[in-house]
């Protein structure tokens, strides 16, 4: 019983303490000694879920309401996308461009969200997440020029945001942001061509330090660019998060929807940026959970605890019981020997004999007192009979008439 509780409380402190560490999120947040470059493919949005992929090919896959006041938090473990998507891991074509994918998006349209990989130089493929249908797409074909193009992904139905590099010298690059759009009326399956929406426009930034999204190159402004090293993105809550090598950038999305103004931006690194599993005592939904958790927990030990002691008490009461018993039956004397067959039969017929001794008793008893009974009926009724009543002169005469008798 003791060892039971030990292992209860043992399981209870490792589940609110959260020792279940995720290397793959550290690695992520860039914490990993053995591991310290960028792991992430892409990230992905729908209306409900955030998909991230990394480039090991392991999926996160968490509610819309993970990315909360400027911070991602990574509240499941990682599932490897050989068990999270096991028809598009064993479909051939995929494990044939699986190591040429440089880019992965989510397009929203009437059928329902596609993961759309995307491969250089050759043919992407299209993965409907509820469905498994797998079909080949062909408005994605890579070529030199646009090799370093990436997807933000957005909660938009058949649009994503894309940005991609250009360098305008040597030693310096600028980032070039755009949306790019598929036919509604036809969706993914149908899309033989993907179109740009607008004009591509310059990320640039402000003397005082703040960005402004521009139609023409930062310098012709006397702005200046920008260098985030961008690997991917997406957009939430109207909110981009650039994810560059080492830092996230993030500001709102009016920027790029009002041109020519100017946008406060942040910048924070992965550490404080993403919350792996068991950081996620910052949520407070989280910590009401664990608290009802680890409450649930104790009240368990608690009544293991009140058995133990009960079990324990009847077990002694039942020793006390028995041991009592076995006193009185040892004080008790023990029963007398039965009789021998003969004097078995004497003691009978003593019985019979003084049975009938008894019985005569009373019969002579019972006669008596019917006798003395009849005895006094008579008196009574002799009592009853009229005494004639002899007058004094009668009475003289008697006495003459007895004295003749005894002369004669």
């Amino acid at each position: 019983m003791l060892a039971m509780i030990i292992i209860i409380i043992t399981i209870a402190i490792d589940s609110t303490t959260c020792t279940v560490h995720d290397l793959i999120c550290e690695s992520i947040k860039n914490t990993s000694d053995h591991d310290d470059t960028f792991d992430i493919l892409n990230v992905g949005v729908t209306r409900e879920k955030i998909i991230l992929v990394t480039k090991k090919w392991f999926v996160y896959e968490m509610d819309i309401n993970s990315m909360k006041d400027g911070k991602l938090y990574l509240n499941v473990l990682p599932t490897p996308a050989s068990a999270k998507f096991p028809y598009l891991w064993s479909y051939k074509r995929f494990q044939d461009i699986k190591d040429k994918i440089t880019d992965v998006q989510i397009f929203m349209d009437d059928e329902g969200d596609w993961l759309c990989l995307v491969p250089i130089f050759d043919y992407g493929i299209g993965y409907h997440i509820d469905t498994n249908e797998i079909i080949v797409i062909t408005w994605f074909m890579r070529n030199n020029s646009i090799e370093n193009e990436r997807s933000i992904g957005t909660m938009e139905s058949y649009r994503n945001y894309i940005f991609r590099y250009i360098r305008f010298d040597i030693t310096a690059k600028a980032i070039q942001i755009n949306k790019d759009s598929i036919n509604g009326t036809i969706g993914v399956r149908n899309t033989k061509r993907i179109h740009i929406v607008n004009l591509w426009t310059y990320i640039c930034l402000t003397s005082d330090n703040k960005i402004v999204i521009q139609y023409g190159f930062c310098q012709n402004y006397g702005l200046q660019t920008v260098d985030w090293d961008i690997q991917g993105g997406f957009v939430v809550n109207e909110q981009f998060y650039l994810l560059g090598k080492d830092n996230v950038y993030s500001f709102s999305e009016q920027a790029y929807l009002k041109p020519n103004q100017s946008f406060a931006y942040s910048k924070q690194d992965y550490r404080s940026f993403i919350y792996c599993y068991g950081e996620i005592d910052s949520l407070p939904f989280n910590r009401i959970v664990r608290i009802i958790f680890i409450i649930i927990i104790l009240l368990l030990i608690i009544l293991v605890i009140l058995l133990f002691i009960n079990i324990n008490q009847r077990r002694h009461h039942r020793q006390k019981s028995r041991e009592i018993l076995k006193v009185k039956v040892a004080k008790k004397p023990p029963p007398p020997p039965p009789p021998s067959p003969s004097k078995a039969v004497k003691q009978t017929k003593q019985q019979q004999i003084k049975s009938k001794i008894s019985m005569d008793k009373n019969s002579s008893i019972i006669q008596k007192s019917a006798k003395f009974s009849s005895i006094g009926t008579m008196r009574s009724e002799i009592g009853k009979i009229p005494v004639p009543v002899i007058s004094r002169q009668s009475s003289s005469m008697e006495k003459s008439a007895i004295q003749k008798s005894k002369f004669f």
